[in-house]
């Protein structure tokens, strides 16, 4: 059954994590909602999917082996076929300077791990809407909201 807050949708979501039991709740939580949902557990991967389908949106972690989210953000905001796809950085690091780089490397919107549904459905809500302005959730939410 689907949130009539949260319109049914094909859109697809690619979830980017080496943690593969968040990997799953965040899959559950977004199929539930009627999204298609890809995954991958690195970058690696990730870029390898991408050669074949392009999601309508990442969501992606930071701390991960082989090639770090910040570089897997780099390198999707530097090419030309990706720098459209809006990413939502799902993280556990929460220090005011990590929400600062990811949003000067292109991150669309930032969510510190532990998050809740309301706010990982709001963010995907905002940028799959057209909404594509930086907004971020914690307590830096004023420092970047209004800046």
């Amino acid at each position: 059954m689907t949130d009539p807050n949260f319109p049914s949708t094909k859109s697809t979501i690619m979830i980017v994590d080496d943690d593969h039991e968040l990997v799953t709740i965040v899959r559950v939580i977004l199929e539930q909602k009627g999204f298609n949902v890809r995954c991958a557990y690195n970058g690696p991967q990730l870029f390898a999917d991408l050669d074949e389908h392009k999601p309508d949106l990442i969501i992606l972690d930071i701390m991960m082996p082989e090639m770090d989210g910040l570089e897997v953000l780099t390198r999707l905001k530097g090419n030309p076929d990706t720098v459209s796809i809006p990413v939502i950085m799902l993280t556990a690091l929460d220090r005011y300077e990590d929400r600062l780089r990811g949003y000067k490397l292109g991150a669309d919107h930032y969510i510190s791990k532990p998050f809740t549904k309301a706010q990982l459905m709001a963010g995907i809500n905002r940028l799959l809407s057209g909404d594509q302005g930086h907004s971020v959730e914690g307590p830096y939410q004023g420092q970047f909201n209004n800046a």
